[in-house]
C-alpha cells in the first residue's frame, strides 16, 4: 500500500487533477494522503482541496521541515 503521494499540479502526461482522481478511484489507495507541492497559487489553481480531497498544499519552494511537521501531526 501507498502511504503518501506527493505531486505537482503541472506535470507531463497527467496533471495533478488526473492523478488525484485516479488515486481516489483506486480501491486499495483511495484513502492515501495526497500532498501537492506547486509553484501555483492554491487559490487560483484549478485544483482545490475540497473538490479533489487533497490532504495538504505546499507552495514552492518547499520547506522540507513543513512537510515533516505535517506528516508528524497527521493521523497514520
Amino acid at each position: 500500500p501507498v502511504d503518501l503521494v506527493v505531486l505537482d499540479v503541472r506535470m507531463p502526461r497527467m496533471n495533478g487533477l488526473d492523478v488525484v482522481q485516479a488515486v481516489r478511484q483506486h480501491p486499495v489507495i483511495r484513502q492515501t494522503k495526497v500532498v501537492i507541492v506547486s509553484g501555483e497559487d492554491r487559490d487560483e489553481s484549478f485544483l482545490t482541496r475540497s473538490e479533489c480531497r487533497i490532504s495538504e498544499w505546499f507552495s514552492k519552494p518547499l520547506d522540507p521541515n513543513r512537510l515533516v511537521e505535517y506528516l508528524n501531526r497527521s493521523p497514520k
